[in-house]
C-alpha cells in the first residue's frame, strides 16, 4: 500500500511529516466484552467483532515506542474495540474493513498527546504509564535495554503495564511472553475527530505472537477516568495474549461515512 507524503503543523508549532514512522514494542490481551456494553460504546457505522452469542472483544496493549518520528520515546496504553466496517443485519463481515475503534489511549507525555489528539483524532491524555519487561526471576530489563530485551527469546519472561492518573492507580496489566513470528498487516484504526467518525490506514510489521489460552494474562482496574473507561465496557475474561516488537507507518487518515457498510 502506497501513502503519499504530507506535512502538518500541530497547534504547538511543530511540524509533522506523515506517514508517521514509528517502532515500539508491544505486549497487551484480547479480552472477552458483554456486547450490549461494546454497542452503546461504539458508533453506530461500526460493529464489534463478536467472541459469542452476547459477547465482543477488547484490546488492552501496552506500547513502549523506542522510535517515534523525531519525537523522544514515550510509553502508551490502549484499550481498543475490534470492529467490522460492514455488517447484515447486525452481523460484522470479516471479509474487509475490519480494525478497531480507540476508546482510550493515555500516554506519557504531552508531545505525543497533542500529536495522537491533532492529527488522528485518538483520545489521548497524559498519564504515568510505564512498559516494562521482566524474566520470572524478576531481572527487570529498563528502558536502555530495549535492543537486549528486543532478542531475548525466554517464553518465561512477562510484561507489565501500569498506569497511574492523578496519583492514583488507574489499571496494571501483565502478559506471558509469546512465541514471535514475522507479521506484516494493514488495519483501520476509528476515531471521533472534528464531531464525525475518522479512519487511519495503521501498517505494522515486525516479529509478534499471539497465543490463545495458555499462559498468564492479568488486568487490575483501578480508579480513575481510565479506569471508568474499562468499566463501561463489561470487560470479562482474557481470551488471548500477544507480545511483540512493530514498525509502524500512519497517515493522515480520512473522514469515514456514517451509514455505508451496514445492511
Amino acid at each position: 500500500m502506497t501513502i503519499s507524503d504530507e506535512t502538518v503543523r500541530l497547534s504547538t508549532g511543530r511540524e509533522v511529516d506523515l506517514p508517521f514512522r514509528c517502532e515500539a514494542d508491544v505486549a497487551g490481551a484480547l479480552f472477552s466484552a458483554d456486547w450490549d456494553a461494546l454497542r452503546r460504546v461504539v458508533p453506530d457505522a461500526l460493529t464489534p467483532v463478536r467472541l459469542g452469542p452476547r459477547s465482543g472483544g477488547v484490546v488492552v496493549a501496552g506500547l513502549s515506542y523506542s522510535q517515534a518520528g523525531d519525537f523522544e520515546p514515550y510509553d502508551e496504553l490502549a484499550v481498543v474495540v475490534p470492529v467490522a466496517r460492514h455488517a447484515v443485519a447486525g452481523v460484522p463481515r470479516l471479509d474487509g474493513g475490519v480494525g478497531g475503534y480507540v476508546v482510550a489511549l493515555p500516554v506519557s507525555t504531552e508531545a505525543s498527546c497533542h500529536l495522537g489528539r491533532e492529527v488522528w483524532g485518538f483520545p489521548k491524555t497524559v498519564a504515568d504509564v510505564e512498559v516494562r519487561r521482566e524474566g520470572v526471576g524478576g531481572d527487570g530489563a529498563d528502558r536502555g535495554d530495549r535492543r537486549d530485551r528486543r532478542d531475548r527469546r525466554d517464553r518465561r519472561a512477562e510484561w507489565h503495564v501500569d498506569v497511574h492518573e492523578d496519583g492514583e492507580r488507574a489499571l496494571s496489566l501483565t502478559v506471558r511472553e509469546t512465541r514471535r513470528h514475522s507479521r506484516d498487516v494493514t488495519l483501520d484504526a476509528y476515531t471521533r475527530k472534528d464531531d464525525q467518525l475518522w479512519r487511519t490506514p495503521v501498517e505494522m510489521v515486525g516479529p509478534a505472537g499471539f497465543g490463545f489460552g495458555l499462559g498468564r494474562v492479568e488486568l487490575d482496574v483501578g480508579a480513575g477516568p481510565l479506569a471508568a473507561d474499562v468499566r463501561r465496557l463489561g470487560v470479562h475474561r482474557p481470551v488471548g495474549r500477544f507480545t511483540g516488537r512493530l514498525r509502524a507507518h500512519l497517515a493522515v487518515g480520512e473522514p469515514a461515512a456514517e451509514t455505508d457498510g451496514h445492511v
